[in-house]
């Protein structure tokens, strides 16, 4: 399987900050200086209950549980305080494993009292064993398909022999990093601690794998699986707002095993039938479209494990429009689609009174979302296409005026081609592999496999998204796994703006490798 993710394991050796003078007469900038630690950093055999740090001047500690994190794990939260300019930290010496290294991090917690200039991600480390471990566990969790950081994870390193445990949290670009940890065979946990009490719970879990830490420079290829985990909860609404004068928006607050089953009215009036839920990219979220109407709100009903009355606003500047049609593009590739923006909600359309360059055979007209049709046609020539008046029936019932859009093929010499190769030199996967090329207009679907010259021609200029995937289950479909069934997701790379396509241009030999 393919990654995303990185563990760095570094040799690192840590001690006290050396004395420097502070500057004098200009306004303190400095953050405090440690100019004594009892017992020293780095100290071995520790058996006692305090550690005192010493500052170059007053300090306070800021938000110490948030702040400060100590690893391995302790059974007893230690007592710190300030005073002055040392700061106290009191053990509990039951909580202590023998012969195992400790690390505090201050993280932004202690500042002078003064100006409020804070010492950074300073680190303190002592021993109860004779020697000190130096390795550091540092990653960067992204999700798997968009590469984005993923904040605010828990970061849990568990001994498989010790059952000590080390843990640390994902800043605001996914990094993390575990300072004094011994060599070993570790289970690597990352979860989403949505209820924030640093425990990994049901329906919390991103990421699983056992690793093993040694004490040379290693460097680890994981993958974090970043999607949607939803705990056992009542399915309902947690939010409603309207997106246009036609439809709505609603967030539930987990995906529904089944949008069949939901039953909901509009004012009172039976509304499931004639408008479904539509889904949207989130699986939580639904649209449901209406004929327009007058009153400043509406009334929903809608039964999902509880029944919900809801009162939701209308937009305040409304008024009952008559549909009107535009071209995504009007300029299009030999193979694109023609899609077509409606002003209004789709309900029906009738191909008998839609022409294609003066017949009203040749063509197939499909619609993709209530706002936009899509056209084919057979011919691979310019088209005008006439839409008398009730080819399209709107959401209110109403038939579109007469209306004419023109469409250019674009010549050759105005389109780009591409070329590519998908490499795979690690799992030298042998299945399909499948290619979505997309761009504002069109999406292109590859079916290819490992090694395989793939060529696609009369491409028009502009920015493609490029998404790959391993098709592991020959479904056609990304699948993004499930961690109850313990099925990983179909290894991806997802690539925005990667392909620029200039006219009368050809790009050849592009490797994409899904290392």
């Amino acid at each position: 399987m393919n990654s995303t993710k990185y563990l760095l394991l570094l040799l690192i050796f840590n001690s006290c900050a050396q004395i420097v003078t502070p500057d004098g007469g200009l306004k303190d900038t400095k953050p405090p200086i440690i100019i004594k630690c009892k017992p020293i950093a780095g100290a071995l055999n520790y058996s006692e209950e305090k550690i005192i740090l010493t500052f170059d001047e007053k300090i306070e500690i800021k938000n110490p549980l948030e702040n400060i994190s100590i690893t391995p794990n302790l059974n007893y939260k230690p007592k710190i305080k300030a005073h002055k300019n040392t700061l106290e930290i009191i053990l509990n010496k039951d909580s202590l494993k023998t012969n195992t290294t400790y690390s505090i991090n201050f993280g932004s917690s202690i500042a002078d009292i003064n100006e409020g200039n804070i010492l950074e991600n300073f680190n303190y480390n002592f021993s109860t064993g004779s020697f000190l471990d130096t390795l550091i566990a540092s990653g960067v969790a992204l999700s798997i398909k968009d590469n984005k950081p993923v904040i605010n994870a828990i970061i849990s390193l568990k001994n498989s022999l010790s059952f000590v445990t080390y843990s640390s949290v994902t800043d605001r670009n996914g990094f993390w990093k575990i300072n004094n940890m011994a060599t070993g065979n570790y289970d690597l946990l990352i979860f989403k601690d949505n209820n924030s009490n640093k425990k990994l719970d049901n329906a919390e879990l991103y990421f699983n794998q056992n690793i093993f830490i040694t004490d040379s420079l290693a460097l680890f290829k994981n993958k974090l699986i970043n999607y949607s985990f939803w705990a056992p909860k009542p399915l309902k609404i947690i939010n409603a707002k309207y997106l246009d004068n036609y439809s709505f928006c609603l967030t539930m607050s987990k995906p529904p095993s089944n949008i069949a089953n939901i039953k909901y009215s509009i004012d009172n009036t039976n509304y499931k039938k004639e408008n479904p839920l539509t889904a949207t990219d989130k699986k939580d979220s639904f649209i449901l479209y209406h004929s327009f109407i007058e009153n400043d709100s509406i009334l929903l009903s809608i039964h999902t494990d509880t029944l919900q009355k809801i009162t939701i606003l209308q937009p305040k500047k409304r008024k009952k429009e008559r549909q009107s049609f535009t071209a995504l593009s009007s300029v299009i590739g030999k193979k694109d689609p023609i899609v077509i923006n409606t002003t209004v909600p789709v309900k029906l359309t009738n191909s008998e009174k839609i022409k294609v360059n003066g017949s009203n055979k040749g063509f197939d007209l499909k619609i993709i979302t209530p706002y936009k049709i899509s056209l084919t046609h057979n011919q691979i020539i310019d088209k005008q296409i006439i839409f008398e008046q009730g080819a399209i029936s709107d959401i209110n019932g109403d038939d579109n005026n007469p209306d004419t859009l023109n469409i250019t093929i674009a010549e050759d010499e105005k389109t780009g081609s591409y070329e590519f190769v998908i490499k795979d030199s690690i799992n030298n996967y042998k299945g399909n592999v499948i290619c979505k090329i997309t761009n504002e207009i069109s999406d292109y679907i590859i079916k290819t496999s490992v090694n395989k010259s793939n060529s696609m021609k009369g491409l028009l200029p502009g920015n493609y998204t490029l998404e790959v995937w391993f098709d592991e289950n020959n479904n056609d479909k990304w699948d993004e796994g499930n961690y109850d069934l313990k099925i990983f997701p179909e290894p991806i790379v997802l690539l925005k703006n990667f392909i620029t396509i200039k006219p009368n241009w050809d790009t050849n030999g592009v490797e994409i490798y899904m290392d």
